[in-house]
């Protein structure tokens, strides 16, 4: 079209066919089979009809990109748009191989007498209460697949010969996302009886469902030096947001008559991260700016040095408020009611957040609180390494030394704060790099790798 513009486009089509099993051992809830044996309610896959859902067979994911240079070669403006279609865990269908009527569960009472009578010998020792209500799977029909669409708009500049700077948006939509949730709940309620489920004959009947969404926006901004005069780094920042209503696939619903009380941040989102990384050729030994002809034995010790490392910083993740009670009478966590913005205080280990904005003084309803309103504690690390070559006689063998220091300044990265309101560490953080292990305390290691 143009010398300075380049486009890209594109077209793909894919088809994932629905799970089955060779056993025909699939079962989904069909609220339409009310008179299904043996038990109501269920639609069991048949060698004539082996799934359990229809496939969709229109996923179609478009592509399309452009690079346009209109102010010489040095400034590039780059965009794109994209579709990409998820395919369904086997997980997921999985629950459909181990619920009724291919699996049936028994409740067995322990003794009063202090004896145990239930033991791996003999696990079904105790007097047998009888068989459990039966749980049940459903899986929507059709299960659509889930799609993201990818879009983004940067400006490139060259700085200097080795340099250049980069700034965009990045954003992205997903559409028909798998959620979970149990649509046997009952509505809220002072005191929760079986008889108040829709489907009394079951507990609870888990549904798989592609009815969540998400959205993400971001600025991005990085400046890259490639190698040149023994340096090279790249330092990154973002600045984002990202919100959906369910944000893994196998998560569960407070409310599952509104799935709107879900809307909240993503349980991944981080709204600012900033990282660089650099190598770095110390300047002193053989074919370096100092030290160029000095001895054999002083180059082996003092020349031929590098160091490397990576700096991280984020802003912490949103964690979800629990009162750790069924004060909906629901069967499913509640959380409490909030009076104010639990973040605006000054963060503590002993008082992460402020813990009077939360009550529990209520009884058959929801609370008030949204889902995913405290930010946890955010996390900064550097990572030291510090490294050598000792040449082996010919240039295809050497040997490299290593030293490795992970979180080399020992910072303290907090665990996130206890968010169940019941709990007497509410709002307390009791551990520091346990719960992401990246995140721990200094590690050092050293290493020899030879190369030949």
């Amino acid at each position: 079209m143009l010398p300075n513009l380049t486009l890209n486009v594109g077209l793909r089509w894919e088809y994932n066919p629905a799970t089955t099993d060779k056993y025909n051992h699939l079962a989904t809830f069909d609220p339409t089979a009310a008179t299904s044996t043996p038990l109501p309610y269920l639609r069991v896959s048949t060698p004539q009809n082996p799934s359990i859902y229809t496939a969709p067979t229109r996923d179609y994911s478009p592509r399309f990109g452009f690079a346009y240079t209109p102010f010489g070669p040095k400034t590039v403006i780059r965009g794109g748009y994209g579709l990409f279609w998820d395919i369904k865990l086997l997980n997921v269908i999985l629950n459909s191989a181990l619920t009724a009527p291919f699996l049936t569960g028994f409740t067995f009472n322990q003794s009063t007498n202090g004896l145990p009578n239930i033991n791996i010998a003999n696990p079904y020792g105790g007097t047998s209460g009888g068989p459990a209500i039966p749980s049940a799977s459903w899986v929507e029909n059709p299960f659509r697949d889930g799609y993201v669409q990818q879009w983004n708009l940067n400006v490139q500049r060259q700085l200097f010969a080795s340099s250049v700077f980069t700034v965009g948006y990045v954003g992205s939509k997903g559409t028909h996302l798998d959620r979970a949730y149990d649509i046997n709940e009952p509505g809220p309620t002072a005191s929760f009886t079986q008889s108040l489920r829709k489907y009394p004959m079951y507990s609870s009947i888990n549904v798989r469902s592609a009815s969540a969404s998400s959205t993400y926006h971001s600025l991005q901004a990085s400046m890259e030096k490639r190698f040149s005069y023994g340096l090279s780094f790249l330092v990154s920042y973002t600045y984002s947001k990202s919100i959906d209503d369910a944000s893994l696939w196998n998560g569960s619903a407070v409310a599952v008559t509104n799935f709107h009380l879900e809307r909240g941040l993503s349980t991944f989102d981080s709204r600012n991260r900033f990282v660089t990384s650099y190598t770095y050729d110390l300047p002193y030994g053989r074919g370096r700016q100092f030290g160029s002809a000095s001895s054999t034995w002083i180059n082996a010790i003092l020349g031929g040095w590098q160091t490397n490392g990576i700096v991280s910083v984020q802003s912490g993740n949103p964690l979800d408020p629990t009162t750790g009670l069924q004060l909906s009478g629901t069967q499913t966590g509640t959380r409490p009611d909030v009076t104010c913005d639990p973040n605006a205080v000054t963060h503590d280990p002993s008082r992460w957040f402020n813990t009077s904005c939360f009550s529990n003084n209520f009884v058959g309803r929801y609370g008030t609180a949204g889902r995913n309103i405290i930010i946890g504690s955010p996390t900064r690390n550097f990572d030291f390494a510090l490294l050598k070559n000792f040449a082996l006689g010919k240039e295809s063998r050497s040997l490299q030394f290593r030293s490795e220091f992970f979180n080399v300044f020992n910072h303290p990265n907090l665990d996130n704060p206890n968010v169940t309101t019941t709990s007497p560490t509410f709002g307390k953080i009791t551990s520091a790099g346990v719960q992401d292990a990246r995140a721990s305390s200094r590690q050092i290691q050293f290493a020899l790798r030879l190369a030949f």
